[in-house]
């Protein structure tokens, strides 16, 4: 379709003054339209406007940037409910979409934003002053939702807890950020010069803005009256774009927007059709103003509008009415009221090729360029306030507070360096406490002249109150050690070929609940995130800890594997965290359930020192029967277990028993009860698949059961557990002191009572004791299984730093622990091997272990690859070995 004739003469007009706009102008709104006779389907005039938005942009670097902000309102592209609101939605999106660059990224619109979330906001019932309250309080909810720090405030009111004295301030500080600024906003509302206009425009309303504005309100009166609504509309609009676009004089923008905000009208049609409409309703508010700052071009494809003033042309002369339009621009409206719109036509003839070269590319609007120089006038007393605010901050950073969160469940979760902020709720959590404090000393002792690289030890380390504290507190003891030893004697040697760690502790809090992005709560804290999120200014080169098998933690694991930040667990060891996890962010010291099970079905079956009646029946396969306990909740680890060791074992020699440790419902005397009647016909083999610390509240319901007590059970009951409670371990008497009536077995992957003790395990020891012999803590699996993780991740971050010490990045520590992998590593625990084929140390070392009466631990099964390097493939009882599976 070719161009009418000339019409480059009327776009060069329209550049201009778009480019720079008049002070203090009301610009004419000019409608384009072309009669043609011959060929009516010839639409030059909407080509022409859909054309011009390409003139109000440029493309750079391959990427599309606006020149000067502009809207194009195409009708068919508005929804059927209400167009004539629609419309302005589209429009304002548009304009704040386009804002150009250099122009402070956000389009502001309070009157405009304000009377549309009017229209949308229920008043409720009841009287005059509670309708009014409602809406206030709804306008203000609407406010928090565009402002971003007042939802930042809201957020943190959220997140403080609702007991005692917690409780108390809670109550006051949300008063602070929301109910006094309602009230403060309220009066604002009824007060405000910038939205006194309303009343006057509502018939019969009058009085103050949220008096009026009741009647545009959910239910109003006039809410359905697309005249006023509309109208309404675009008067705050013309007002708040009047404010944009003649910024404060000490603001760089007051030189930069010299340009207009345009509107491209696709079709302005017949009477009653969005865009008709919306140019009937602006001409109707701008007919009394001086200044607006909307250019308005159109294509009209209706009647031409009674307000309307035809543009004369000269068909001898295609410029002349370019030059019309021109002194339409430059001159003052002219009489006091005037809708300052104009039609133009078109030529009828098609351009003789003068258009087209006049308007290719890269012809487009001229706007004043951005310089630097724009920011000398307005930045120099900012620059000094923000230098004095910058240099407060930086000593004080005060954003480092938001690291620990407290969550509704008492418990604070986050991460810190031990010193910036504590993961210990106040009144408990001493524990933890403690260990933040040793860490902090640890990494104080940095050498701050040498580099360093931090690693986040990411587990459990807190319950919420009257449960018992998790076992991650025991594994952060491990990494705890391994830091103070590999730091120390990476001194020793100089640091010329190792690097120092530092060490963060992340708490997710109790069962994982907020290591990741939880789907039903977005807003809730994402620890995982903020590892992510400090991980370039802390230089975290990696994860470990984790301990627990859940869906949580696995997520957690997921969303730092796409930040290419590797993980390697210990403590953990159900089947889907190796299994149906590919990622090659992720390794573990711990074997998973499939090989514990096979452990434990092993000892099940030959072990003589579990005592059996002769009256006890077998399965066909000759074994003895084995009550398992389990959780139906956790599918990850108990379910999981419970699953593979029943598998193994013969499900006709298995009966199941449920105790799901969240049921509170569910006690533990109905459980102990259960297990006595089905393990006392025949008396069989207990096998627990629980979580460790439930151990104690189950032995003492065995204990008090009566079910136990007068039953055919010969005690002791024997106990197969896949581990030993935390509270056992550190103080070992209270086990046979407060549960004679049940022998315990557990698998563990460290024993320390071997003679002559393997070199590592020995060192494990020493180096333990080196921060926790004063505290009288005795090293456990858990401990060990930490500091094996650490010892593995420092080998991999040595051998990083070996080949490329300026950079030690997080994905080049992972694609080490890929390949080659980390093979021969004697740890504490065994002989470790991971690489991208082995997401855990294959053959790994377990044991089956026995507390006994004067605080030692017997040795009852050992397979695997063992700490001394032999690969222990035979088990042995008093009379009888056997095959390690």
């Amino acid at each position: 379709m070719a161009l009418p004739l000339g019409i480059h003469y009327l776009i060069g007009k329209f550049d201009a003054f778009a480019g720079h706009r008049p002070d203090n102008r009301r610009l004419p709104v000019i409608l384009l339209r072309r009669e043609i006779e011959a060929d009516p389907a010839d639409d030059a005039a909407v080509r022409a406007i859909v054309d011009y938005q390409e003139r109000l942009c440029e493309t750079r670097d391959g990427a599309r940037r606006a020149l000067v902000p502009y809207a194009l309102i195409d009708d068919t592209r508005l929804r059927d409910a209400e167009p004539h609101i629609d419309l302005l939605d589209d429009l304002v999106h548009q304009l704040a979409r386009n804002l150009p660059r250099g122009n402070g990224g956000e389009l502001k619109l309070p009157r405009f934003h304000t009377c549309r979330a009017v229209l949308r906001t229920s008043a409720g019932d009841g009287t005059i002053g509670a309708k009014r309250g409602q809406l206030r309080d709804g306008l203000y909810l609407e406010l928090i939702r565009r402002r971003k720090w007042l939802a930042t405030l809201a957020q943190l009111a959220g997140t403080l807890g609702q007991e005692g004295l917690v409780g108390l301030v809670r109550t006051v500080f949300s008063f602070f950020v929301f109910g006094l600024p309602a009230w403060i906003y309220g009066l604002w509302l009824r007060g405000s010069r910038g939205l006194r206009w309303v009343g006057p425009q509502i018939p019969g309303a009058g009085g103050d803005f949220l008096t009026a504005a009741l009647d545009l309100s959910a239910e109003g009166r006039y809410r359905q009256d697309p005249v006023l609504t509309q109208r309404i509309l675009v008067m705050a609009l013309l007002r708040d774009l009047e404010r944009a676009s003649r910024p404060s004089r000490l603001w760089i923008y007051r030189l930069r927007r010299q340009w207009s905000f345009v509107v491209l009208l696709r079709e302005v049609g017949a009477p009653g059709t969005p865009g008709r409409q919306f140019l009937d309703t602006y001409a109707h508010v701008v007919r009394a103003q001086d200044s607006a700052p909307l250019m308005i071009l159109g294509a009209l494809t209706g009647p031409v509008p009674s307000y309307a003033v035809p543009v004369g042309s000269d068909p001898q002369h295609p410029s002349a009415v370019a030059d019309l339009v021109g002194d339409l621009y430059r001159s003052e409206p002219q009489g006091p009221v005037t809708e300052g719109v104009y039609v133009v036509t078109l030529s009828p003839e098609d351009d003789d090729g003068a258009a087209a070269n006049a308007l290719a590319p890269p012809s487009r609007v001229m706007v004043r360029p951005n310089s630097f120089a724009d920011y000398v006038r307005p930045a120099l007393l900012p620059l000094v306030l923000v230098l004095v605010a910058g240099t407060t901050l930086y000593y004080l950073r005060p954003w480092q507070q938001n690291s620990c969160e407290r969550v509704k469940t008492g418990e604070i979760v986050g991460v810190t360096d031990g010193q910036e902020c504590s993961l210990a709720a106040p009144g408990r959590d001493e524990e933890l406490r403690a260990l933040e404090k040793i860490v902090d000393e640890q990494n104080r002792r940095l050498d701050p002249d040498l580099p360093y690289r931090s690693v986040v030890f990411f587990a459990p380390l807190s319950a919420r109150a009257g449960n018992l504290p998790p076992n991650g507190l025991q594994t952060l003891r491990g990494v705890i050690a391994a830091q103070n030893w590999l730091n120390t004697q990476k001194k020793q040697a100089g640091l010329q070929s190792r690097m120092q760690l530092k060490l963060l502790i992340a708490n997710p809090g109790e069962r994982f609940a907020y290591g990741a992005l939880r789907p039903d709560s977005p807003d809730d804290p994402n620890v995982a995130a903020k590892i992510i999120g400090r991980a370039a200014e802390d230089r975290i080169v990696g994860v470990v800890g984790i301990t627990q098998s859940r869906e949580e933690s696995l997520a957690a694991v997921r969303e730092l594997g796409a930040e290419d930040i590797p993980v390697i667990a210990s403590s953990v060891t159900g089947s889907n965290m190796v299994e149906d996890h590919k990622s090659r962010n992720y390794f573990q010291v711990s074997p998973p359930n499939s090989r514990i099970a096979q452990i434990m079905v092993e000892f099940s079956r030959h072990s003589d020192q579990i005592r059996v009646p002769s009256h006890t029946s077998q399965n066909a396969d000759g074994y003895r029967k084995a009550v398992v306990v389990y959780d139906p909740a956790d599918e990850s680890f108990s379910v999981d277990l419970m699953e593979k060791f029943t598998e193994q074992y013969g499900p006709g020699a298995v009966e199941h028993v449920a105790y799901d440790e969240n049921d509170p419902k569910q006690q533990p005397g109905d459980v102990a009860a259960r297990i006595c009647r089905a393990a006392e016909k025949p008396q069989g083999l207990v096998v627990y698949t629980g979580r460790s610390a439930l151990i104690p509240n189950l032995f003492a319901a065995l204990q008090r059961s009566s079910e136990c007590e007068t039953g055919g059970i010969v005690p002791p009951l024997n106990i197969l557990s896949e581990t030993m409670p935390k509270d056992f371990i550190e103080e070992p008497h209270i086990l046979k002191k407060n549960y004679p009536f049940v022998r315990l077995f557990y698998t563990g992957f460290l024993d320390l009572e071997t003679t002559p003790l393997p070199f590592s395990s020995q060192k494990f020891i020493e180096n333990f004791g080196d921060v926790f012999n004063k505290l009288k803590i005795t090293p456990d699996s858990d401990a060990a299984g930490g500091y094996d993780a650490l010892n593995v991740m420092s080998e991999a971050v040595d051998a990083v730093y070996l080949g490329s010490p300026k950079t030690v990045e997080s994905h080049e520590v992972q694609a080490r622990l890929n390949d080659p992998g980390i093979e021969g590593h004697l740890g504490a625990t065994g002989t470790l091997n991971l690489d991208s084929g082995n997401k855990y140390p294959p053959n790994r070392p377990i044991y089956v272990l026995e507390p006994l009466s004067d605080g030692t631990q017997q040795q009852r099964l050992a397979c695997g690859l063992l700490p001394n390097g032999k690969n222990q493939k035979i088990w042995f009882t008093a009379n009888e070995e056997f095959d390690c599976p």
